[in-house]
């Protein structure tokens, strides 16, 4: 979490994970987890992250995910593009 401006209960370990998190103008970024390098960095358009109650694990895992919610992602590039797509589950390369 390189700035984390208005959120709760998030979790970020590993390089860049979370980086782009900071929502500053609406919403916020809550209750998320990341392991891995930059898991669930977001869209660098800071007002779009407010993507909550998603868990992402391993390597660029979530990266591009800004505003979908409830996501299960585990393994290397696991659900790399979603952007706003909640409830989903995915395992694997």
């Amino acid at each position: 979490m390189f700035s984390l401006v208005n959120g709760t209960g998030s979790t970020a370990v590993g390089y860049n994970s979370q980086y782009n998190t900071s929502n500053s103008s609406t919403g916020a970024f809550l209750e998320n987890t990341s392991i891995g390098h930059s898991s669930l960095k977001g869209s660098s358009v800071l007002a779009s992250n407010t993507g909550s109650q998603n868990t992402a694990a391993g390597n660029y895992s979530l990266y591009n995910n800004s505003s979908g919610s409830s996501n299960t992602s585990i393994g290397y590039t696991s659900l790399y593009e979603n952007t706003t797509g909640g409830n989903n589950t995915a395992l694997g390369f």
